[in-house]
């Protein structure tokens, strides 16, 4: 019976270091509502991305997938996507990039102890480090506006792993990532504005 039981706790914990988190953080007008809104368009802007970080964020390729599953997300929401932005209920526009960031506190200190060679076996440590420690973070951020106005009506960003954006990696991640952010797409309860 105990064999079971770890077998059963050894395959959760495999299944849960395997899942993927994207953090996610979306604002929008509580005055606008996308409750009318049948079609989109493209905003005629390209996308900011980073041309001076790695090649993963300026990569055209990576541009297309956030377009398609993009589109393919609105689609699912009722949205149909028009060549004509005077035909279009709502607009959309998107950015993809990377920033350092610090990470923990500053300066760090450790300690330690163990077993080794030293004197009768026992030694221990201290360390100081006042260097910055970054991290790279990679973000996705989609905006939408109203056709009409050009006001904005929907922001919202999603984290992604920087080290995942290319090749098969990169399409499954952005696919993922984008399905994680429009799950907080705007809710339509207040009226249109006219």
């Amino acid at each position: 019976m105990n064999v079971i039981r770890l077998g059963a706790i050894a395959a959760l914990v495999l299944l849960a270091t395997g899942c993927e988190t994207y953090r996610v953080q979306t604002d929008y007008d509580r005055q606008l509502s996308v409750a009318g809104w049948h079609t989109f368009a493209w905003m005629q802007q390209e996308p900011v991305t980073a041309p001076e970080g790695p090649t993963a964020f300026g990569n055209p390729i990576n541009q297309r997938r956030v377009r398609e599953a993009i589109e393919t997300e609105l689609a699912a929401k009722g949205l149909q996507r028009v060549d004509d932005a005077a035909k279009a209920d709502g607009l959309v526009r998107w950015a993809i990039g990377t920033r350092d960031k610090p990470y923990g506190p500053d300066p760090r200190w450790s300690m330690g102890m163990g077993w080794g060679w030293g004197r009768r076996g026992w030694g221990s440590s201290l360390m100081f480090d006042s260097a910055p420690y970054y991290v790279t973070e990679a973000r996705l951020a989609v905006d939408l506006f109203d056709a009409r106005t050009h006001d904005a009506v929907w922001h919202g960003t999603v984290s992604l792993d920087s080290d995942k954006l290319s090749g098969d990696a990169a399409a499954v991640q952005i696919g993922k990532a984008v399905h994680k952010l429009m799950e907080h797409y705007p809710p339509g309860s207040a009226p249109a504005k006219k």
